[in-house]
């Protein structure tokens, strides 16, 4: 009689070990396996995101512009949203001092490594968009040894010298307001707030 007790405890105690190393296992595959991948999507949620909001920026000031274009006068205001490890510009540059160009560029730090966005690479979006000649009012100075400019539709580097640009330059994460003022001589002017 007892030792048909003890074999029943025995076998319970088995069976609770054996619980427990599945349970031990379960939780290794969760550690190994799921949390990098969920750590992972989110860096690219992020990236993608990120991307999204200067992107937005960039049609902001075109579609402002735009508008501004239809009429004789007015003023406008862009509320611009820079995310982390960003960089945004505003930026107007002459070449041999005869036609000034106005840009809208960004630069964007990518996490993920094999994100699948136009204008990555090497863990580094950016883009370079012409938007017509606009006075910046109050301008920073800054040099940039690379510019990417476009060709056919593809983003290519295209200029090797340092340049000196005078605009804006934002770095994230930041919340700006830029104005665009027409005047009625037809020019826009672009203000910091």
């Amino acid at each position: 009689m007892a030792s048909v007790f003890f074999n029943k405890i025995n076998d319970k105690g088995q069976l609770s070990v054996e619980f427990i190393l599945i349970i031990l296992v379960v939780l290794i595959l969760i550690e190994v396996i799921i949390l990098p991948l969920r750590d992972y999507s989110e860096a690219s949620m992020k990236d993608i995101t990120n991307i999204s909001y200067l992107e937005s920026n960039m049609q902001k000031l075109q579609q402002a512009i735009s508008d501004l274009n239809s009429y004789s006068e007015g003023k406008l205001e862009v509320k611009l949203h820079i995310p982390e490890d960003s960089n945004f510009y505003i930026h107007s540059y002459s070449l041999l001092y005869t036609d000034v160009w106005t840009y809208v560029s960004y630069n964007q730090i990518i996490y993920s490594n094999d994100i699948n966005v136009s204008d990555c690479n090497n863990n580094i979006c950016q883009k370079d968009i012409f938007i017509g000649a606009l006075g910046i009012n109050a301008p920073d100075t800054f040099t940039s040894n690379k510019r990417t400019c476009t060709g056919s539709g593809h983003y290519i580097n295209c200029v090797l010298i340092p340049i000196s640009d005078s605009g804006y330059f934002f770095n994230g994460p930041l919340d700006q307001t830029i104005i665009m003022q027409k005047s009625s001589d037809g020019k826009i002017t672009l203000y910091r707030s």
